[in-house]
């Protein structure tokens, strides 16, 4: 391979991986916007000074993540293996891709979908407990904690959709890309940094 090549391949790498990136990111800011509304739905707002026990689905929460995740790896995979093809000059049998892809959606998919979806709602929850316990420290009413915790997952919407949209593409990226060149028997195999933030 070439230098001119290299260079070739990095570029497009890098707009697939942006471009990845941004759809992906909306996914998951949407994920976070419509756990906002829930939670202002399940604390209905109107009535709030008469409440005491505020409510947060955390289990619709998981749900909403692990199927926002899979649906994220699966157009992952199948734009990465349609670009892996192209750049490489690699056609794969479809019997192959197919082979691939029930891995993928099978074994890697779903359990890290899973484990990913856990540690979302985990931290979450640490953040919006953390919200609660102040709030309540200044003895603020429900309806209050209410709008604080709509205004903190709000937040998080922007905050990290950007975080998980990035570490979840580039994590699908990699893994598809393993895969498929394990099955085309691709026999040198290298690390090439593609941009980003250096430490």
């Amino acid at each position: 391979m070439t230098k001119r090549e290299l260079r070739l391949i990095i570029r497009e790498t890098k707009l697939l991986e942006r471009r990845l990136i941004a759809r992906n990111k909306k996914k998951v800011k949407t994920l976070f916007l419509d756990f906002t509304r829930k939670i202002a739905e399940d604390n209905g707002l109107t009535y709030a000074d008469n409440k005491i026990v505020v409510k947060i689905d955390y289990e619709w929460l998981l749900k909403k993540t692990r199927s926002v995740l899979e649906s994220i790896y699966l157009y992952n995979f199948d734009q990465v293996s349609s670009y892996f093809q192209n750049v490489y000059k690699k056609k794969l049998d479809r019997k192959i891709i197919a082979g691939i892809k029930d891995y993928f959606l099978n074994n890697w998919n779903k359990k890290h979908a899973l484990k990913k979806a856990k540690f979302i709602t985990q931290t979450t929850r640490k953040k919006l407990n953390a919200v609660i316990v102040e709030a309540q420290e200044k003895g603020l009413a429900h309806k209050s904690i209410v709008e604080q915790l709509i205004n903190a997952a709000g937040n998080m919407s922007k905050q990290r959709a950007d975080t998980i949209a990035r570490t979840e593409t580039s994590s699908s990226i990699n893994t598809t890309n393993y895969h498929i060149a394990e099955q085309a028997k691709m026999k040198r195999k290298g690390w090439i940094h593609i941009g980003g933030k250096k430490m």
